[in-house]
């Protein structure tokens, strides 16, 4: 999971697809289990991460922790699941 990558599409039950341009929203995983969300190029916010099995644990403080179901994760593409499956979010890994 450590690297970048660009979220280009959600899938949401009720609501469809929506596409993203590649860059738009970016997710970063470094090594040292701290990370960062960039929107346009903007830093958004940043987090601590771990894993355990397929659910990554998104710390954001303020005792502000997301877990997200890895549905998908290999060299090129990652989908986070969310809801049970009612919300997806698929990234591919930027070079």
């Amino acid at each position: 999971i450590v690297g970048s990558w660009t979220n280009y599409q959600d899938w949401d039950e009720g609501i469809g697809y929506t596409e993203y341009d590649e860059g738009e929203i970016i997710v970063r995983f470094k090594a040292d289990g701290t990370g960062c969300w960039l929107e346009d190029g903007e830093l958004d916010e940043n987090f601590d991460w771990e894993i355990d099995g397929s659910a990554l644990y998104m710390d954001y403080g303020d005792d502000d922790v997301e877990v997200i179901q890895i549905k998908t994760l290999n060299k090129k593409e990652m989908i986070f699941s969310y809801d049970g499956g009612e919300s997806l979010e698929y990234y591919k890994a930027m070079k």
